[in-house]
């Protein structure tokens, strides 16, 4: 065997043992908080739902700010988003409220926007962050959007 094949095996067995090593790490954290991550989703959902049919949108997402400013994290995260899009989905609509918002469709823009949120919000340079702004960029390119953001327009 040649010096070069010597290398290109020892590679190859070094990508496998890190590719056994990740498996082997999500498995691990699923089983140990995979049911509980999907309860408190589960449980996130019923109180955005139940949060989003008392206030409007500009409540949801100042609720959300301040809850992930309380508890941060993946995990937190996680169920923040969850509560959110659903306290979003249940809102009032907030005039303007999207008007500022870039597409989800354009993410170049929509990371810089969120970056410059989550500073705005006390959480700059936290990693899950971004993600509540990307859920508020999705629910303001969504049909349920669109059909209260009609609501608002005065009759023509």
């Amino acid at each position: 065997m040649t010096s070069s094949e010597k290398v290109f095996l020892g590679v190859v067995v070094y990508v496998l043992g890190i590719i056994v090593l990740v498996v082997a790490g999500g498995v691990w954290f699923w089983k140990r908080h995979g049911t509980s991550m999907i309860d408190d989703s589960k449980a996130a959902y019923v109180q955005g739902t139940s949060e989003g049919s008392a206030t409007d949108e500009k409540g949801c997402l100042e609720a959300a700010i301040s809850r992930y400013q309380e508890r941060r994290g993946f995990a937190h995260g996680i169920a923040n988003n969850v509560r959110l899009g659903s306290c979003l989905d249940a809102s009032r609509a907030t005039p303007n409220f999207c008007q500022s918002i870039p597409s989800a469709d354009n993410p170049f823009l929509l990371a810089t926007f969120s970056a410059q949120r989550c500073e705005q919000s006390g959480l700059k340079n936290d990693p899950f962050c971004p993600q509540m702004f990307q859920q508020v960029a999705k629910y303001c390119s969504s049909e349920g959007r669109r059909t209260k953001s009609a609501d608002l327009e005065p009759p023509g």
